[in-house]
């Protein structure tokens, strides 16, 4: 992976319009991932809000330097009540323009969930990266885009999985089952589909560090949204215990 090209992500004089493409935030926030783990003494066992409140600071020093066409902030509420964990925006007062259509800098262009990977999460919510078990409230990052809790005004939008266990391939496959057992089992009103399995990116190839899936996901109102999925590895190694001597 390398990073954006100035004329892809960045406000420049060569830039005669101040455009972006969604693929160009994609590639940025993967490029950028490879590199998270070890930021700032990123802490392999911390709790969800410690690493969103990392990888929040992250992209934002990173989108200075390699996309500066964007900012990235934390909790904004966009369209619906639900607030995302964390988003991308225009850097530019006048805003941008993504596929034609202008967003202001208070617009989130791009929007991302993130949840722990850990499989001795307890079983009540064991799948919250799809899904809140039924008669649960929606915390599901999937079911949240689903059921227009979060991205009601977008057609794209990224989960960001951190794996703390297991490896990448145990998670897509994970993941993957447990959205069959969904689509033959459904547990509320959000509707799944096998088809909707994450597969892998077609351009960005998985690294040491960072995986990148796809998958189309169906909405209760209107189109279906395209997620990108971005696991990144927090797992360290097992350290030699101490021996008394």
């Amino acid at each position: 992976m390398t990073a954006p090209t100035i004329s892809q992500g960045t406000l420049s004089a060569r830039i005669p319009t101040h455009r972006i493409t969604v693929e160009t935030v994609i590639r940025f926030i993967a490029i950028q991932l490879v590199d998270f783990p070890l930021w700032q003494d990123v802490k392999p066992d911390q709790n969800e809000n410690f690493y969103n409140q990392r990888l929040e600071r992250f992209l934002q020093v990173r989108a200075r330097k390699y996309c500066d066409a964007i900012q990235v902030g934390r909790e904004t509420i966009y369209v619906t009540p639900g607030s995302h964990d964390i988003s991308a925006f225009p850097a530019d007062e006048e805003g941008l323009v993504v596929r034609g259509r202008a967003f202001g800098p208070e617009q989130p262009i791009y929007t991302i969930e993130c949840k722990r990977l850990l499989s001795t999460t307890r079983n009540d919510r064991q799948r919250e990266y799809l899904t809140s078990e039924q008669g649960k409230s929606p915390r599901g990052a999937i079911q949240r885009y689903k059921l227009r809790i979060h991205g009601a005004g977008l057609d794209d939008a990224g989960i960001v999985g951190y794996v703390q266990d297991e490896d990448f391939e145990w998670w897509r496959m994970t993941i993957n089952s447990w959205l069959t057992d969904l689509a033959i089992n459904p547990i509320d009103s959000a509707v799944w589909e096998i088809r909707e399995r994450l597969r892998p990116h077609p351009t960005l190839r998985p690294g040491k560090k960072v995986l990148v899936s796809v998958s189309i996901s169906g909405r209760s109102v209107g189109s279906k949204m395209r997620l990108t999925h971005f696991f990144v590895d927090l797992r360290t190694e097992r350290q030699p215990e101490l021996k008394l001597a």
